[in-house]
């Protein structure tokens, strides 16, 4: 098992990064990534982005103008509550993965 570190004296530039590496592991496979909650809480949560685990989209109103890409937030699927959550990329305390 990998694990990934992020350290709290990285840039926003290296913080980009970091969103970005973490989004490509998810896109293949299902990580631990444990975070602190916006209330202080710590969260272990097991999540992907993998199109294979991911519930089907059902788009209802194509006019919908598209949402605005947070870059300080990741929304992930929860494979355990089967649910869509977000986090604060710079909340992440370790993300352990295959």
């Amino acid at each position: 098992m990998k694990t990934l570190l992020p350290n709290t004296d990285w840039t926003d530039e290296q913080w980009g990064e970091f969103r970005n590496t973490l989004k490509s592991i998810l896109a293949e496979q299902v990580a631990e990534v444990t975070f602190t909650k916006v209330n202080g809480d710590i969260r272990v949560m097991d999540c992907t982005l993998d199109p294979s685990v991911l519930p089907q989209v059902v788009t209802e109103n194509k006019d919908k103008p598209a949402r605005k890409t947070n870059e300080n937030s990741l929304a992930v699927f929860d494979t355990q509550a089967k649910g869509w959550r977000s986090f604060v990329i710079k909340n992440i305390q370790t993300v352990k993965y295959n």
